[in-house]
């Protein structure tokens, strides 16, 4: 295990191929989610680009960080994310319905953050158990839920194994991408599902990513670009064979998968088809795509740091909206940090933090109305909707609302 905290990756994390293409590159940045008591406290920037694999066209992330500074001290949460929770309520519904489990069945999440969809699992009279290796948060919302405090991998799925024996099906929501050696993950998962258990992630996709201009969605956590047929190819050498498939607008743009764990071809349905049909219509790996990434992201940084250079010449007061690993990217990237005093966000773990690497200030966003800025540019624009619905005395009073992306948009 490379012990460094930050190095080059010269291989693809799928086919092993050294055979590499730097596609994007964007602006260096602290890790995304170190928003810290002090501000501009010293903080170490990493490179932030995007590899292509020529050989069988995965895109992933070019430098690698290690799992135990990016994740030890974590404060994300799952529980405060904008329409999250009620996501998770719907998929414990639906995996019922679509009978992947039942009341009785045995479930084991991997990177369960604060419980949130174990709860529900448990709700249904499921079994659980999570891990997590982030320490500040693993304590779940019912204290009874067993959560293992460490990073998943094989060698730890042989102590679960012994301890808890096989699960009828095992989770991975938003956390495939981030982690390096997907052989040894995958070698874990495959250990601890029963024979025709099953497997079901969900994950942002290459898709979303091309297709809605998720430039914020590139971050060091996040390694790999999926797309449908990717993962369907990888996962088989390890008994998964795809099952169902599907996107979602979930977080901008995501995928969902479902693996069986069979020796048997399985027939996908055509929802699964559709998916796949519509990302290979997309040209997603095509080298050009990223192009037009920058040329359109260009347009975007240059419509908003206009707008933001004339407000500040005429004094007037911008803040910011969302203080997420996401934000750090398009701060950087965007080049914007300067015009920001402060954020607001919900996360009570973030207020009166200062976002990586500047002097801009989270807080509470109750104060939105007291301090009344002019401007407010919604980072967590993904979540647009919510927050002006929320706050639509703001509006009323004068104030104005800006989204970055997908599109430079004044509200």
């Amino acid at each position: 295990m490379n012990k460094s905290p930050s190095y080059e990756r010269k291989n693809c994390r799928l086919c092993n191929s050294n055979n590499l293409t730097k596609v994007l590159i964007l602006k260096a940045t602290p890790i995304g989610d170190a928003y810290r008591k002090k501000t501009r406290s010293y903080m170490d920037f990493f490179e932030l680009s995007l590899n292509r694999c020529n050989e069988c066209s995965f895109v992933q992330l070019s430098h690698i960080i290690s799992s135990d500074l990016l994740y030890r001290k974590c404060i994300y949460r799952t529980s405060v994310s904008f329409g999250l929770p009620h996501h998770f309520k719907i998929l414990a519904d639906s995996i019922i319905k679509q009978r992947i489990i039942t009341k009785n069945s045995k479930i084991l999440e991997i990177g369960c953050n604060d419980a949130t969809f174990l709860n529900f699992l448990k709700s249904k009279g499921c079994k659980v158990l999570g891990v997590d290796p982030a320490l500040g948060l693993v304590k779940s919302i019912n204290s009874d839920i067993d959560i293992i405090r460490k990073n998943f991998d094989h060698k730890l799925s042989k102590y679960i194994l012994l301890k808890y024996s096989q699960f009828d099906l095992v989770v991975a929501n938003n956390v495939i991408a981030n982690i390096d050696n997907l052989n040894d993950l995958f070698k874990g998962i495959e250990l601890l599902i029963k024979d025709d258990g099953f497997f079901l992630m969900e994950t942002f996709s290459l898709y979303g990513v091309i297709n809605n201009n998720l430039i914020d969605n590139i971050y060091h956590e996040h390694l790999s670009y999926f797309t449908i047929k990717e993962l369907s190819n990888f996962v088989s050498k390890f008994n998964l064979k795809l099952f169902d498939a599907k996107h979602l607008k979930v977080k901008g743009g995501s995928i969902r998968c479902i693996f069986k764990k069979t020796l048997k071809d399985i027939m996908v349905n055509q929802t699964t088809s559709k998916s796949i049909k519509e990302e290979n219509k997309s040209i997603l790996n095509s080298k050009y795509l990223f192009k037009q990434i920058i040329k359109k992201n260009t347009y975007n940084k240059t419509k908003l740091k206009e707008f933001l250079d004339l407000k500040k010449k005429t004094n007037k007061q911008i803040a910011g909206y969302g203080a997420s690993v996401g934000t750090t990217t398009l701060l950087y990237y965007y080049g914007v940090q300067e015009y920001f005093e402060y954020f607001f966000d919900d996360n009570i773990k973030k207020h009166n933090l200062y976002a990586p690497g500047t002097n801009i200030k989270v807080l509470s966003s109750n104060q939105l109305l007291k301090l009344m800025p002019d401007y407010v540019v919604i980072f967590a624009w993904r979540y647009s909707e919510i927050i002006i619905k929320k706050n639509g005395k703001y509006i009323d009073k004068g104030g104005k609302f800006i989204t970055p992306l997908p599109n430079f948009k004044i509200i």
